[in-house]
């Protein structure tokens, strides 16, 4: 009897492990046709995009920078700018902190305060134990300053390093150019 239970519970772990697998296949594609759906309709305007940029391995519309060069537009966050409306952008990266304190320190220094001041001094050597504290970027927010009034800026979040360092060169390329062109017409 125990060994049919076994072997009907390692079946059904099959089994579920199989549908996951088919379902998360058939939602790959979705995503995959969403976004090449999502291109078609700016590429219809714009022509073809000189340069994407996806925030991730499963790449969605709204993680998804599109550059028109030759029509001097982006999109972002699935709206379309003109390079001419991006002003200026900063990067703030979210960061978290993580201390902890050794052990063998804490009690190290405990016992050396002890043996010199007593029972003061063993509370004192405890709390100057040596301390760790590991800095960690959790996340990156770009923000981009917008001309207009109607959307002064625009937030992109990512966990991404090589994304915010794309989008953040593809900006300030944008800003160069918008800055030579003002030059040359004046």
């Amino acid at each position: 009897m125990e060994e049919n239970t076994l072997v009907f519970i390692v079946m059904l772990i099959i089994i579920v492990v199989v549908i996951s697998i088919v379902q998360g296949l058939g939602q790959n594609q979705s995503t995959k046709d969403e976004h090449e759906l999502f291109k078609k309709q700016f590429e219809s305007e714009y022509g073809s995009p000189s340069l994407e940029i996806c925030n991730t391995w499963r790449p969605s519309t709204k993680d998804t920078i599109l550059v028109f060069s030759n029509s001097e537009k982006i999109v972002i966050n699935e709206c379309v700018h003109a390079f001419s409306d991006i002003i200026d952008f900063s990067v703030n990266e979210e960061k978290s902190y993580k201390s902890s304190t050794s052990t063998g320190s804490i009690i190290g220094r405990g016992i050396v305060g002890g043996v010199l001041l007593g029972g003061v001094g063993a509370l004192a050597g405890a709390t100057t134990a040596k301390k760790n504290t590991i800095e960690k970027v959790d996340g990156y927010t770009i923000r981009i300053t917008m001309r207009g009034f109607d959307k002064p800026d625009i937030k992109i979040h990512t966990m991404f390093e090589d994304y915010m360092e794309n989008v953040t060169s593809v900006l300030k390329k944008i800003i160069d150019y918008n800055e030579t062109k003002s030059d040359i017409n004046n």
